[in-house]
């Protein structure tokens, strides 16, 4: 496994271990992990600019597969969620409810 490394000193890496869940709605279902609060005020804080919606572009890695997509805030949770595609989820075997570590590279 390759370790995500920030490109230069202005990229920053959070770690951390979240719950998968789902989020229905009428077109499709959707999964999530929820960042936890501490780190969703660093990167808030780490990101001078944000794009529509709020949302943050990062590189994430999950058990070495490092992929490209962005943090949505989320206000109910006071927090930002990350969502995993469903060819993410099919070549990692990630399930609603499985607990999975996170790199996230702001």
């Amino acid at each position: 496994m390759v370790p995500l490394q920030p490109p230069n000193n202005s990229s920053k890496t959070f770690q951390f271990t979240a719950t998968v869940f789902i989020y229905p709605s009428d077109a499709a279902a959707w999964y999530f992990v929820t960042v936890p609060s501490k780190d969703a005020v660093m990167i808030k804080n780490t990101v001078p600019k944000q794009r529509g919606f709020g949302s943050v572009p990062v590189y994430v890695e999950i058990d070495g597969l490092v992929f490209k997509t962005a943090l949505f805030p989320n206000k109910y949770a006071k927090s930002y969620i990350l969502p995993l595609k469903k060819a993410i989820r099919e070549q990692l075997g990630i399930m609603v409810g499985d607990s999975i570590s996170v790199n996230v590279r702001v």
